[in-house]
């Protein structure tokens, strides 16, 4: 591994690295939990990894960039953590919005989207292709909960009415928006991520064990460009107009 690293030029921090196993296969998982757990025989534990003489811990749940990566890539570790966040953020808006404060509702809203729906939109082209149903809910509940908070509408409030009232899309939706708007991105030959655009499809997949983005949103996009006779696109930046309009 120190030989490899070194041929690529890198500079390794052993105290700041751990690894992991990314699998679709229930039963590789299982073993990967035994082995964090220290349950298995020596015998049929994973290898180990050293570098430099350090031994690297590994985890079931990695954080890159701010993502937490869950060894199934299901991304529920990240959906929790993320709603956490959105709904302990939410006391600022109810702090906001008491009479002392005085904050108006345009501003309250304003709020939430620099503190709450950041953080729900931050990697969706990668979250939303992925994520089950029961994760959109678990930030759709958080999303409801703030918006409640700064219109000062009740429990029993309709989402529906609360989303018409604060001019705001439901999550899947926004972050389906997002996620198509990318894609129509790549369709640029200069975007670093053109590949995306023009990859692999689910006939290379048989097993759709995952599913990316190309596969969730290039049918719906790719309708909406327009082709120079060289294949090339040349209207990506109308197209994620045209998109918005039909989203919103």
């Amino acid at each position: 591994m120190k030989d490899h690293l070194d041929g690529l030029y890198l500079q390794l921090s052993e105290a700041k690295s751990a690894w992991t196993t990314f699998t679709r296969e229930t039963k590789q998982i299982n073993k990967l939990q035994l082995q964090i757990d220290g349950a298995l025989q020596p015998q049929d534990r994973i290898a180990r990894i050293h570098i430099r003489g350090v031994d690297i811990p590994l985890k079931r749940h990695l954080k890159v960039l701010g993502v937490t990566l869950d060894s199934q890539l299901r991304f529920h570790k990240h959906v929790d953590t993320i709603s956490k966040k959105v709904r302990k953020n939410t006391n600022v808006i109810k702090a906001l919005a008491t009479s002392k404060a005085g904050q108006c509702k345009d501003s309250l809203v304003s709020t939430y989207k620099a503190i709450g729906r950041s953080l729900i939109d931050y990697a969706a082209p990668v979250l939303s292709p992925n994520a089950s149903q029961a994760s959109i809910d678990k930030l759709q509940f958080a999303q409801n909960a703030a918006l409640r908070a700064a219109t000062g509408c009740h429990m029993m409030s309709d989402p529906d009415h609360l989303h018409a009232e604060t001019s705001l899309l439901k999550v899947k939706a926004h972050c389906k928006l997002l996620s198509g708007q990318f894609l129509a991105n790549c369709y640029n030959p200069n975007h670093p991520c053109h590949e995306l655009a023009i990859g692999q499809d689910e006939r290379d997949f048989p097993r759709r064990v995952h599913t990316s983005l190309g596969m969730a949103y290039r049918a719906w996009v790719k309708g909406r460009m327009v082709f120079d006779p060289g294949g090339v696109a040349t209207n990506w930046l109308e197209a994620r107009k045209q998109l918005h309009s039909e989203v919103v």
